[in-house]
Parts: structure tokens; C-alpha cells; sequence
């Protein structure tokens, strides 16, 4: 070979292996995009006694005192006075423009947007925007060493707005999970609802469990009633129905409210009862509140897990009907009375799907209308899981399907209105569970 050709091996050589370690290496992390900084230095949300804002013809403050915040004279929504202090913490600088001294007029800095919050022993953070950036939603802003920087255009909406927007306008301005009591009374009655841990029941106008979800709906309901305009001025309650309102969250005593009892041009005239804010609410949100107790009963009257269940047995009249299965089976075995007889799953499976999610339509009172026409027990491996009674009952008017009363023993007292299609069919013998012959 010759030396060219040597040195051409060599070199061809040489960018091979080169490639080699090459694809043999890890391209380099990519830096992480540092943290923006802060538009103003860092702070804690209690700290703040005072917020002081102003935005062209916008100008308010908000002051902490023992009891809260307060705009002027009002009282001043903590949520919002929170979203305000929150989004000056969560400003962030997106660019800086200039390290030195700017124009103020040219970026509408002069007068422009101004936040300030006093913080402790008088320290204070101040924000100050100017116009929106040609390109984008951001806006020119001027830190405290006259830096010249761009920021999220959201914080402008938090300064721009008027003193009303601050004040507080709910009839209880209180979380609706922080809820466990409510009292409702009205021409028809009073309500009384207590919650324990989450599990609510209701106390009056007869005691019972609760459905939790319609409990919440009203805890919801009644905590978001706001009046169109805060007045603190004393109001002067009409002389006809009201309904009054009743409501205790956390440790706080209770507080109480009461609404006009007749709409007028779909408004009603609501105020606290010590006279620190009245004002009009839409009829639509009263009548959300304004319902029947029923409304807040629990209507779930069984709830159990098929594969739990061991046994169900029956008794209506003379029959003495069970059907039996050991843990993990799914093949039940029959007695009526002493004697065994063969089971077919079918209409045995079928009853217990239906009583494992049984839910009354209605209620009937607390006593049973009629004769009973029969009892059953569900049982799992730990014990009881249903123990009803049943009978006939007379169709509620403009109803066509038939229904029953049912009893539960865990809830003496409640007589619940169920079709009868909910329930049935319920055996009358044995022959209804009976399995046919083999062969068949």
C-alpha cells in the first residue's frame, strides 16, 4: 500500500472513531429557566395592617382591624382583600426595560397604578403600573430603584377597580365547609340541621339523618346569599313574613339574618340581625333555601356491598323462606322453615341487588298506614346489614305505579314511600326461589 493511501486509512480511521465517541455521549442538560424575580420584595400576608390603592379615577383603602377589614365605613370581603395581597406576592418581573431613570409619562407611569400595603413597624411594599407592553398583555411597571420592568398584566385588574368591589355583601361571609349548624325558620316552620364530622342530620322539625349532599347544597346556598349593594345602615324590616336565618361555623357564635317573606319586582329585602348590612337579594337565590324539611332527609335507605352478603331470609305469613352462602361463594342454599330445597340464583341475586342501593321516593309519616305484610334481614359476615318491614300503600294522587311503605329498624320512627318495583318482587313461596329440576 502506499503512503497516500496509508494516510487516507488513517484519517478515515479517525473520523470514524470520532463519530463513535461522539454518538457515544450525552448531549448537556439544558439549564433550567431561572425564577423570575419577585416585583417586590418578599412578605407575609399577615403582616399586612393596610392597602392603599389608586388607579385613575379609582382611589380605596382597606384597613385590618380586631375584627377584620374594612373599607371606609363597610366591611370589606376577606376573600377579595386576599387575592389582592396574594397577587402582589405573586408578581413576578418578565423583563427588565431599563436599569435607569425613565420617562414616567411615556410608559403611563405619571400618574398611573399605585398599590401600596403597610406592612409592621411601618414597612411598606409598593407597586406601580403603567401602560400595557405594545407586544403582549404585560405591563410596564417601576420598581423601587426606578428600574424600569415588565409584569403580568392580571395584577392591573387587582388595583383598577372600585371600593365596592371590596365590600363585603354576603348575609354570613363564612366557608361553607366550615358549616355544622343551620336554622331556617318561616311562616311553615322551623329546620334545624347539625353536622358532626361531616355526617349532617336533622334536628327539628323531627330528628333523623341527614342527606349530606342536600345539606351542603343549602350551606352553599345560604353562605353565597349577597346582597346587590352593602348598606350599613339600619334597615327597617317590613311588617309581614320573614324568614329568618340562622347559621354557626367553627368556633364563632351564631350568626342570624332574615329576609322579607314576599318578593317584590323578584327582590327581597334581607339585613343581619345587628344591623351591619341590609340590602336586596334576587328572589331566585331565596327560594333556593326556602324548601320543604323532606328535602333534607337522607332517602338512602340500605347500603351494602353484594359480596358481603351471607344471608336473606324472609317472612310473610307463615312462610319462613332464607337463602344461605359461605364466604366467597356465589351458590346459595335454601331453606323454608327446616326444610332445604334447591336455589335458583337468579331471583335471589336480583332481590339483593335491589336492596343493596334501596332509596325511598317519598315519605309516609311516622306510622304505618296499614297491616304489615312482611319483614326481611340481610345479614354479612359481621352482622346485620338491613332489617325492613313492608306493607301496602294508597297511590299518592295523580300517580299511577304502586308503591309500599318500608321501615328500617336503624331509623325507628321514618316511614318511607317506595314503588314497588324498588322492592319486589318479594316471594310469597318458595317455589319462587325454588331451582327447577335438573334436565329441564
Amino acid at each position: 500500500m502506499s503512503l497516500r493511501g496509508l494516510l487516507v486509512l488513517v484519517a478515515a480511521l479517525a473520523v470514524v472513531v470520532g463519530i463513535l465517541v461522539w454518538v457515544g455521549q450525552k448531549p448537556p442538560a439544558e439549564a433550567p429557566e431561572p425564577e423570575r424575580a419577585p416585583l417586590v420584595a418578599k412578605f407575609e400576608e399577615p403582616a399586612v395592617s393596610r392597602v392603599d390603592a389608586s388607579c385613575g379615577g379609582h382611589a380605596w383603602s382597606a384597613e385590618r382591624n380586631p375584627s377584620g377589614w374594612r373599607i371606609g365605613p363597610h366591611e370589606a370581603d376577606l376573600r377579595r382583600v386576599h387575592d389582592v395581597i396574594a397577587a402582589v406576592q405573586d408578581a413576578r418581573v418578565a423583563k427588565v426595560v431599563a436599569d435607569g431613570a425613565v420617562d414616567r409619562k411615556a410608559y403611563a407611569l405619571e400618574p398611573g397604578c399605585t398599590l401600596d400595603l403597610t406592612l409592621a413597624r411601618g414597612e411598606k411594599r409598593s407597586v406601580r403600573l403603567g401602560r400595557t407592553s405594545p407586544v403582549g398583555a404585560s405591563r410596564y411597571a417601576q420598581l423601587g430603584d426606578g428600574r424600569l420592568v415588565l409584569t403580568d398584566g392580571a395584577l392591573y385588574g387587582m388595583i383598577d377597580r372600585d371600593a365596592t368591589a371590596l365590600e363585603e355583601r354576603r348575609l354570613f361571609p363564612v366557608d361553607a365547609p366550615a358549616v355544622h349548624r343551620i336554622a331556617v325558620s318561616g311562616p311553615a316552620g322551623r329546620i334545624v340541621l347539625e353536622t358532626d364530622e361531616g355526617d349532617w342530620r336533622v334536628v327539628a322539625p323531627f330528628a333523623d339523618r341527614g342527606s349530606d349532599s342536600a345539606c351542603g347544597r343549602l350551606a352553599t346556598a345560604i353562605t353565597s346569599l349577597a346582597v346587590d349593594q352593602a348598606s350599613s345602615e339600619p334597615p327597617h324590616p317590613p311588617a309581614g313574613p320573614r324568614i329568618g336565618l340562622e347559621v354557626t361555623a367553627g368556633e364563632g357564635a351564631p350568626r342570624r339574618a332574615e329576609i322579607e317573606g314576599e318578593a317584590k319586582d323578584q327582590k327581597r329585602l334581607a339585613w343581619r340581625e345587628d344591623g351591619s348590612l341590609a340590602g336586596w337579594l334576587p328572589d331566585a337565590t331565596v327560594r333556593e333555601i326556602d324548601l320543604s324539611p323532606d328535602t333534607y332527609r337522607e332517602r338512602r335507605i340500605v347500603s351494602f356491598s353484594m359480596p358481603d352478603v351471607r344471608s336473606i331470609a324472609i317472612e310473610r305469613g307463615s312462610l319462613r323462606l332464607e337463602a344461605t352462602r359461605g364466604e366467597g361463594e356465589t351458590a346459595w342454599t335454601g331453606r323454608e322453615g327446616g326444610a332445604p330445597f334447591a336455589v335458583d340464583p337468579a331471583p335471589v341475586d336480583t332481590l339483593v341487588a335491589k336492596l343493596s342501593g334501596l332509596t325511598a321516593a317519598g315519605f309516609a309519616g311516622t306510622t304505618a298506614p296499614t297491616a304489615p305484610t312482611g319483614t326481611l334481614a340481610v345479614r354479612g359476615a359481621a352482622g346485620e346489614l338491613a332489617h325492613l318491614t313492608w306493607g301496602p300503600l294508597a297511590p299518592e294522587p295523580g300517580t299511577s305505579g304502586e308503591s309500599v311503605w318500608v321501615t328500617a329498624a336503624d331509623r325507628p320512627g321514618i316511614v318511607f314511600r317506595v314503588p314497588a318495583t324498588s322492592l319486589g318482587p318479594m316471594p310469597a313461596k318458595a317455589a319462587a326461589w325454588t331451582a327447577p329440576p335438573k334436565g329441564r
